[in-house]
């Protein structure tokens, strides 16, 4: 059960708190960019699609 709630715990850091940094310039929204993609390959990869 802890796995589950760092898994979501990560998510609402990825899908809430990071888009701020798209408006910081720098290393910021590279980060952004990469743990959006990051998200995107784990979905992918699990098969995860909320259906």
């Amino acid at each position: 059960m802890g796995v589950h709630k760092a898994a979501l715990a990560l998510l609402f850091v990825v899908e809430v708190v990071l888009p701020l940094a798209i408006f910081v310039p720098g290393p910021a929204s590279v980060v952004f960019g990469l743990a959006t993609a990051g998200l995107m390959l784990a979905i992918a990869a699990t098969g995860n699609y909320g259906f």
